[in-house]
């Protein structure tokens, strides 16, 4: 279980923080960090993982996972580009429609896939991100074919517990 913390970690913030831009020349995918070279990575480690890998309690090898090996369900694309064009916060930082000043009664996707370093916003919008993303984990699927059902808002969504099948789906 440590392992995986440590892995998980490990991945985030070299990975993503980091970005392969700022990766050093010796931290290429495949290199193992561990007790011996963890202080070249230490400025992109939270204190207490680094200790870890410090004491010898992780090892860890580096792995790329590109945003190629990825891949979203049928209209997920289109609708976080829809988002990225129309969604803005309001005075009360709740995502609206810009053009309507209105919040659309359903956002599918990320409610701000690009979000910049500069973006005085940018916490708020990351934790809406945050917020639309553990509500789809936790959408019911359906039985037959895996596709999320959803009911037409976010809330509702939430409260189905019980399995169900999707209108596209010919058996029950």
């Amino acid at each position: 279980m440590r392992d995986g913390v440590a892995a998980l970690a490990l991945g985030l913030v070299v990975g993503i923080t980091a970005g392969p831009a700022r990766r050093a020349a010796a931290m290429e995918p495949g290199t193992m960090i561990d007790q011996g070279n963890v202080d070249q990575v230490k400025d992109q480690l939270p204190p207490e993982i680094y200790n870890h890998f410090k004491k010898g309690e992780y090892a860890n090898k580096l792995i790329d996972f590109p945003n190629s090996r990825w891949s979203w369900d049928d209209g997920f694309a289109e609708a976080m580009k829809w988002n990225a064009e129309h969604l803005v916060l309001d005075e009360h930082k709740s995502p609206i429609d810009k053009d309507t000043g209105k919040r659309p009664d359903y956002i599918r996707g990320l409610p701000f896939p690009d979000i910049r370093e500069d973006d005085p916003e940018a916490g708020y919008k990351a934790l809406w991100n945050l917020d639309y993303a553990e509500a789809a984990s936790t959408a019911p699927r359906c039985r037959t074919c895996s596709s999320s059902i959803t009911t037409g808002s976010r809330s509702s969504t939430r409260r189905r517990r019980t399995p169900r099948t999707c209108s596209s789906s010919s058996s029950p």
